[in-house]
């Protein structure tokens, strides 16, 4: 058995010969790939993608930058909101 940090595996390169194989197998159609070891499952209530698990190692929380601009009263309002609720006020958000 491999073990692999998490840094491995997002840093990990695909060989040539990986490539390639990829490649031949992408190509197949579906009928032609032998699955026979694979149990069918046909109840997926409850499935959820792994890397969107929270608990996933890989999780990643997907965020972009906001910019908006409020008068200097609404301002002022989020500050001390923040405050009384011991968050930064750039995490406020209405």
């Amino acid at each position: 058995m491999v073990t692999r940090t998490i840094e491995q595996i997002e840093n990990r390169r695909i060989t040539k010969a990986e490539r390639a194989r990829l490649k031949r197998v992408a190509a197949l159609p579906d009928d032609r790939i032998d699955t026979s070891d694979i149990p069918e499952l046909k109840d997926r209530a409850g499935w959820v993608r792994v890397h969107e698990h929270p608990e996933h190692p890989l999780h990643r929380v997907l965020s972009r930058l906001l910019s908006i601009r409020l008068p200097e009263p609404d301002i002022e309002l989020a500050q001390r909101l923040a405050e009384s609720k011991g968050a930064a006020s750039q995490r406020i958000s209405s």
